[in-house]
């Protein structure tokens, strides 16, 4: 196993010459494709000492094969400075606007909300560790929820704010996902938006145009369990992958039981409690190794 800065450095740099090769002939999109694939295969030669940085490995390693499909089937011919930013940014580079530069004070609010709900979350992770059986299971949700909900959330803001100071609008990332009515809202409309983005428009579009659209939910469920189990694998290993696999799975399963009880048409509070309770339930398969990827 190499050192995780090394595998960094490499996976960044394979997935940035993706990027700049991808174009519009075939065969410049398979030499991309191919560096793409070979960027994401080497965060497995990345350490699980310390886990943090095994695991950002994995989250970078993603980015290519994402973001060079993105660039494979978009139509306009792109600079490479271009698709290189494209590639290193977490959200979609080409829905992002010029507007004047300002201080986003909503934002910058919401960042110190989030940010000091984060630190407190995180605190109750490590406090655990004091505690017991039960006690000590319930702590490190209650706080890694906290903590993984909340640093998702500042991360969106900070992105936000500070592209808004450079006179670039980039677009919802992250829309209050607490507010959901329903797991399909929470997932589908809420959480991390880019990333729904894409797997919209490469599984759950497919399939739907086909007369498929259920099929295509639980397509898109099983590519998002998929990539949280890549990105437990790397720092973790087998069982945290399975860990995540079941989490997404019983998640796509449930979409599919809400449509059928039509919980869309509940009352806002029902669909809440629904949401946060099937949530909730579920959290520790999602929570147990990604807390360990984290080094918690």
């Amino acid at each position: 196993m190499l050192p995780g800065w090394v595998v960094l450095a490499v996976v960044l740099g394979l997935g940035m010459a993706a990027a700049s090769l991808v174009g519009p002939s075939p065969s410049r999109r398979f030499s991309a494709s191919v560096l793409a694939a070979l960027s994401f295969a080497t965060a497995a030669a990345a350490s699980s000492d310390p886990p943090l940085l095994a695991t950002i490995c994995a989250l970078a390693s993603l980015l290519p094969p994402i973001k060079v499909s993105q660039l494979s089937a978009d139509r306009t011919t792109r600079s490479a400075p271009f698709r290189i930013w494209h590639l290193v940014s977490p959200f979609d580079v080409r829905q992002t606007t010029r507007v004047p530069p300002a201080l986003d004070r909503r934002a910058m609010a919401f960042l110190a909300l989030h940010g000091a709900l984060a630190a407190a979350g995180i605190v109750a992770v490590q406090r655990a560790a004091e505690l017991d059986g039960a006690a000590r299971l319930a702590a490190r949700s209650i706080g890694g929820a906290l903590g993984i909900y909340c640093a998702t959330s500042a991360a969106a803001c900070l992105i936000t704010a500070s592209y808004r100071l450079g006179g670039i609008a980039v677009g919802t990332m992250h829309d209050a996902p607490i507010l959901s009515r329903s797991l399909a809202e929470f997932w589908g409309q809420r959480w991390n938006r880019p990333v729904h983005a894409w797997l919209r428009q490469f599984f759950f579009v497919a399939l739907a145009r086909r007369g498929r659209p259920r099929l295509g939910v639980l397509a898109a469920f099983v590519a998002s369990a998929l990539i949280h189990a890549w990105i437990v694998l790397v720092p973790v290993g087998l069982a945290g992958a399975g860990m995540m696999l079941a989490f997404f799975g019983l998640q796509g399963l449930l979409v599919l039981v809400e449509d059928r009880l039509a919980v869309r048409r509940w009352s806002a509070l029902a669909g809440r409690a629904w949401t946060v309770g099937a949530l909730a339930l579920s959290a520790p398969l999602f929570l147990v190794p990604f807390l360990v990827a984290l080094g918690l």
